[in-house]
């Protein structure tokens, strides 16, 4: 049976690191486990829609994501190319619990991955929340935290939430 892993919080330097490509290698039931045991984290909290690799301590070209009407993602190697209208959205991060602000993403993107399994193409056309999440978890694999998407002004007011839950600074706040 597949568990949960466990989550790389605020402080793991992979979360500000660029990831590796997936090798064609690496493709195979293995990863497919791999995302799966992600997507069980992802239910496993439940603010969590999405969850990238580092995130779980790989520093891999992966994320997983629950999409709105209930599909499942695990795309590897992941391209995500944004369009429509600039929307913000509250966001947080299973990496940085209990810290949310807004950010403006664009509202539509184009995702494009590897299955798993055999290293198929794929290609979904993402919107609202779906497509805020795809942008996140893509930002993750380039070591960019949802902050980082911020206005000043907003994570100076997250700075001062950390530190009043006794956390030290995260990196890039």
């Amino acid at each position: 049976m597949l568990s949960a892993l466990n989550i790389a919080i605020w402080d793991d330097p992979i979360l500000s690191a660029k990831c590796e490509s997936v090798s064609p290698l690496e493709f195979g039931e293995e990863l497919e486990n791999l995302g799966k045991r992600m997507l069980i984290t992802v239910g496993h909290n439940d603010s969590g829609i999405g969850l990238a690799a580092p995130q779980v301590g790989l520093g891999k070209r992966l994320f997983v994501m629950k999409c709105v009407n209930g599909t499942e993602i695990i795309a590897v190697n992941p391209k995500v190319f944004p369009k429509g209208e600039y929307k913000i959205m509250e966001e947080g991060c299973l990496s940085f619990p209990k810290l949310y602000g807004p950010v403006c993403r664009q509202d539509e993107c184009t995702l494009a991955y590897q299955e798993p399994v055999d290293g198929k193409e794929a290609t979904v056309e993402l919107t609202g929340l779906d497509a805020h999440c795809a942008q996140h978890e893509n930002d993750h694999l380039d070591g960019i935290m949802f902050f980082h998407r911020m206005p000043k002004h907003y994570r100076k007011k997250l700075l001062s939430q950390w530190e009043k839950m006794d956390c030290p600074v995260p990196v890039g706040l």
